[in-house]
């Protein structure tokens, strides 16, 4: 026994149990290693090709600087939005004619079998439906921090993974171009379209100044539309742009707890709604707030001038909605249409908030200027004013889509060129030499601390249920009575406990057979599912 009555441990009893049970302790281990190495042997080799790709900033950075000063979880964000877009069907079977792999002839025979099985379906979109299913799991894309990713392909083929890994990055950097110069494109003649209308606008204006200026001779004007006669509809107007800012608030505050009840306030913080064309048209409907507060201030609610200039925020309202929506979608394509929603309402309530702030804060400045101006400026400089700040407000809508216009023709002529992609490739992909798995030193010392484990396990179970007792000190222990001689065993009672002895044996190494075959099924089975992990 390992242990007496005094509760010591024997050292001379383990060495005499590990000397007795060598072969129970030997058996596994040998069975665990052996099993490994011909695994090892059998599991077919991957290897991995990968090519780094990064978007520019307006600042270089070095990598360790940009990996510490960039937030890990928006580099997170953007790897699987990146991996999102690349893991589209669409992109997907660009990737597969580009490199030929439509033209297996493996997978057109399976195509064309399940074609036949399923009749109704074309098989041209059978195929190119493996393709991308083979093409998902062979693809991978990581953050590398600082705005740098990389995209890896997994095969049993290196060539494969090779072209598979340059095709998806030149693919992405074409498509990436592409939506840039579409988008550069689009905002150049809505700018244009724009620019044309305010330019008309600022010309009508002028010419209303011009026939103003010869009705009324050169005075002193007020910079204020107030006066007495509409100061207390003035006062009425402040106290409704209150209301209506206190209820765009209210509403913007319920949009924002849905977002975050949704667990959307990542998406939010990305900064991925925006573009040239909706700044513009954010601006375009802020200046459009102050011309409304001066057209309330000066006409009558129901009047034409008051009607059109809530027509036009109207209309841009609805222009800068349909513009969110687009951005949300094209932002985030594989979020759900409800959740999507709720990232426009947000954005757009954002800006309702402020260009009711907007109009409110105009409406106080009016107020101001004509307290005072009171006793200083003729009632007749009121119109002058009001005409000088209208053809401002054209002047320098007019100046911000010229110069949206000029900027937008510039970074298309740019990209055009083939300088201004956002996404460069840093790192091309290389045929891989060697094989990323099976890690065969991983899997052999594996095995051997799994069968050394399993022997010394399946010797302390032996050891437990054998309750024969080897020597004269444990039967003086077992019966408590002292030994006053012992007698040589017979030869026969030999054989038959030799026999006995043997039986036992053989069933411990069944026992320890299955419980390896067990282990070794165990591992076998996470290890397979690990190599599908890291090949996914």
């Amino acid at each position: 026994m390992i242990l007496d009555a005094r509760a010591t441990f024997d050292y001379r009893e383990v060495f005499r149990i590990i000397t007795r049970r060598r072969l129970l302790i030997l058996l596994p281990a040998v069975i665990t290693i052996a099993a490994a190495a011909a695994g090892v042997q059998l599991m077919q080799p991957m290897f991995s090709s990968s090519a780094t790709l990064a978007q520019e900033s307006s600042v270089g950075l070095t990598r360790a600087v940009a990996a510490a000063a960039a937030p890990r979880g928006r580099d997170r964000d953007r790897a699987r939005l990146m991996l999102r877009r690349i893991t589209s069907s669409n992109f997907l079977e660009s990737v597969a004619v580009q490199i030929g792999l439509h033209e297996d002839a493996g997978l057109v025979a399976y195509a064309r079998a399940r074609a036949k099985s399923n009749p109704g379906h074309d098989e041209n979109d059978l195929l190119l439906r493996r393709c991308v299913d083979i093409l998902r799991g062979m693809i991978n894309v990581r953050s590398e921090g600082g705005s740098i990713f990389r995209i890896s392909a997994v095969s049993p083929d290196p060539w494969q993974a090779h072209r598979v890994a340059a095709a998806v990055a030149e693919q992405y950097l074409q498509t990436t171009r592409t939506i840039q110069l579409q988008m550069s494109g689009e905002a150049h003649t809505f700018a244009l379209e724009q620019m044309a209308i305010y330019e008309e606008k600022v010309e009508e204006k002028r010419r209303e100044i011009g026939a103003y200026e010869q009705r009324v001779a050169l005075r002193p004007l007020s910079s204020s539309p107030v006066s007495a006669t509409n100061i207390s509809r003035v006062n009425t107007l402040i106290a409704a742009a209150n209301a209506d800012l206190e209820f765009a608030r209210g509403r913007h505050e319920i949009i924002r707890s849905q977002v975050a009840e949704a667990n959307l306030t990542a998406f939010v913080d990305l900064g991925l709604v925006t573009s040239p064309k909706f700044e513009a048209l954010r601006e375009t409907l802020l200046e459009l707030e102050r011309h409304l507060a001066l057209t309330t201030v000066e006409y009558r609610d129901g009047e034409p001038p008051v009607l059109s200039a809530k027509t036009q925020i109207a209309v841009k309202s609805q222009q800068l909605l349909v513009e969110a929506e687009a951005l949300v979608e094209a932002a985030f394509p594989s979020v759900v249409e409800e959740y999507r929603q709720l990232i426009v309402d947000y954005e757009y309530t954002k800006i309702n908030v402020e260009a009711t702030e907007r109009r409110r804060l105009q409406l106080e400045e009016f107020l101001g200027k004509y307290a005072s101006d009171l006793t200083s400026m003729p009632a007749e400089e009121f119109q002058m004013s009001r005409l000088r700040e209208e053809l401002d407000s054209a002047e320098n809508l007019y100046q911000t889509w010229l110069d949206q216009a000029n900027s937008t023709q510039i970074a298309k002529a740019v990209q055009a060129a083939d300088v201004g992609n956002p996404v460069i490739l840093l790192e091309a992909p290389q045929v891989p030499l060697s094989p990323y798995a099976p890690d065969r030193n991983k899997i052999l010392a594996l095995a051997i601390g799994m069968g050394i484990v399993l022997g010394l396990a399946a010797a302390v179970v032996a050891e437990y249920f054998d309750l024969t007792l080897k020597s004269p000190d444990q039967i003086e222990a077992a019966l408590g009575v002292p030994i006053l001689g012992t007698v040589p065993r017979m030869q026969a009672t030999v054989l038959a406990e030799m026999d006995l002895a043997r039986r036992r044996r053989v069933r411990l190494l069944v026992a320890s057979g299955i419980l390896v075959g067990l282990g070794l099924a165990a591992s076998s089975y996470w290890y397979f599912i690990l190599q599908k992990g890291l090949a996914g």
